[in-house]
């Protein structure tokens, strides 16, 4: 069987994807303004937390972003000592899109969720062209909400492995 994991060095789409599906997070964030008045500020966000760095390193010299991982102020893990130290490999925004773009195609259980990210951002950069930094009017910051709350729901959804497997037969 062919190693899909890698093709020549570099991760397939359809392996991406499927970690995407299993240990990965995509999400349109919400932020209050800074001095609470005002608007909320949106945003496009793909994670993905697990204990396998190489993979995480992998992730980052493909699509961009960043690795992580939360340590305590000595530099050690701030888990129990027998815990794995957690990484994170995080994107946002227009890379985030362009990653998307890019596994939509291969994901299945979070591919609604990617299209509702995509065109999240797709819209998102629309409006910042037009309004160059200005506060966007409350008819555009309510097509950001809906966005956000139907990512939310689609969260809160889930399916069975059983709907699934039936859904798929």
């Amino acid at each position: 069987m062919k190693n899909t994991k890698t093709t020549r060095g570099k991760l397939s789409l359809q392996y991406v994807a499927g970690y995407i599906d299993a240990d990965g997070c995509i999400t349109i964030a919400k932020t209050k303004n800074r001095y609470g008045k005002g608007l909320p500020s949106y945003f496009l966000r793909v994670t993905v937390m697990g204990i396998d760095k190489p993979m995480m390193e992998d992730l980052k010299e493909t699509f961009g972003g960043s690795v992580s991982s939360k340590m305590s102020k000595h530099g050690e893990s701030c888990y129990l000592p027998h815990h794995h130290v957690q990484w994170r490999w995080e994107i946002s925004g227009n890379i985030a899109l362009q990653f998307l773009k890019r596994i939509v195609p291969f994901l299945r259980g979070k591919k609604e969720q990617g299209l509702i990210g995509m065109k999240f951002q797709v819209d998102k950069n629309r409006t910042w062209k037009q309004y160059r930094g200005n506060p966007v009017p409350e008819q555009e910051a309510q097509k950001r909400e809906v966005l956000y709350t139907k990512m939310r729901q689609l969260k809160q959804l889930g399916e069975t492995l059983e709907e699934y497997r039936s859904r798929r037969d």
